[in-house]
């Protein structure tokens, strides 16, 4: 099982729809640019984990896609569905149902404060997050 960014699939909606952050004021925590959360779904035709990975990428500065800041897991079904689709595992079940930082994924000293921008804008937007099942859906039918 890969994920898979959500452009590949669907290049023109990606364009229009993934989210950027733009960080103006230079004595914030995260330095002055755009920051773009790129949307990850697992390319597995069999599995139904209602997750995304959201890549963050220094738009201005990044010298490849796989060039990002941090990776951050989005869960929005409950802990019991996560923890009966790992078989049982309920710690692990609490933490995928919601944000939080990938443990197998690339992290940066930035991480934290990009997980705690997204927790922020997703508990704000539940049109947002809506847009993310959206895609999941397209991607997981296409």
């Amino acid at each position: 099982m890969f994920f898979v960014p959500f452009y590949v699939k669907f290049e023109k909606v990606a364009d229009a729809e993934t989210r950027i952050m733009r960080v103006i004021d230079a004595s914030s925590l995260i330095p002055a640019g755009r920051y773009a959360f790129v949307e990850n779904f697992c390319n597995d035709d069999s599995c139904d984990c209602r997750k995304a990975m959201i890549n963050v990428i220094d738009v201005d500065n990044a010298k490849s896609p796989s060039d990002f800041l941090a990776t951050i897991g989005f869960g929005w079904e409950d802990a019991d569905f996560y923890s009966e689709w790992l078989g049982g595992d309920i710690e692990t079940g609490r933490v995928m149902a919601g944000s939080y930082l990938e443990s197998g994924g690339r992290q940066t000293n930035l991480s934290g404060y990009f997980l705690e921008f997204w927790k922020m804008v997703i508990a704000q937007d539940a049109a947002y997050a809506a847009r993310i099942k959206k895609h999941y859906d397209m991607f997981k039918g296409d």
